[in-house]
């Protein structure tokens, strides 16, 4: 129990050096979420990883379309799982998209590390629909990506700060909603639209 105590409290105080280094941004709300891409320290995949494939679903508003999306390893170990609920298709390229029209919604994981895009690019989801992403990295997440890191103490803690984030521009990220822990060694968050999602932590 007193190890699980330290490393709970390695994760506390990582995750508020984080949010008081987010802060101090002179072009950051105080509030908010956004850091560049040089901010961030993106999770990378192990070098023996094998490389997801990617994947085009027809995704329906008529029905819940779930997909998995596996590393080639012998062992369908699992990389990402996205989800759509029923009604979540809000428009392609500004047109409404109705209750029983299905749109071909291709997932392209990101090259050695943990991220992928999402596509259509004119795609938005209904807010609060449910839409979400989950990464499982407890296999071939290289955390060896935070060593060094005056911010995180150890692996630990930089795995228990990971959260996902999405594009909101050229090289600016900010938290997807309801980014939080999944189980073991997994991460999940909301999908609002098409684009880039990684799973990071402040740097």
């Amino acid at each position: 129990m007193p190890g699980l105590q330290i490393l709970w409290w390695r994760a506390f105080t990582a995750t508020a050096a984080g949010i008081l280094f987010l802060g101090c941004g002179d072009a950051v709300d105080p509030g908010s979420r956004f850091l560049s891409t040089s901010e961030l320290l993106i999770l990378a995949l192990q070098p023996t990883a094998p490389q997801p494939a990617a994947a085009t679903i027809e995704v329906s508003n008529a029905q819940v379309t779930a997909h998995s999306i596996v590393h080639d390893d012998g062992f369908n170990t699992p990389f990402l799982t996205v989800e759509f609920p029923a009604t979540c298709l809000e428009s392609v390229d500004g047109r409404s998209v109705g209750d029983t029209e299905t749109v071909q919604v291709t997932v392209r994981p990101a090259t050695g590390r943990y991220g992928f895009s999402l596509a259509p690019s004119g795609l938005t989801l209904r807010s609060g629909c449910g839409a979400a992403a989950r990464f499982s990295f407890s296999r071939y997440g290289d955390l060896s990506v935070a060593d060094g890191s005056s911010t995180y103490l150890d692996r630990g803690a930089y795995a228990a700060a990971l959260d996902l984030w999405r594009e909101i521009g050229p090289g600016r990220w900010e938290i997807v909603p309801g980014s939080q822990p999944s189980g073991t060694d997994a991460v999940e968050g909301a999908m609002e639209a098409s684009g880039s999602y990684v799973l990071a932590a402040p740097r």
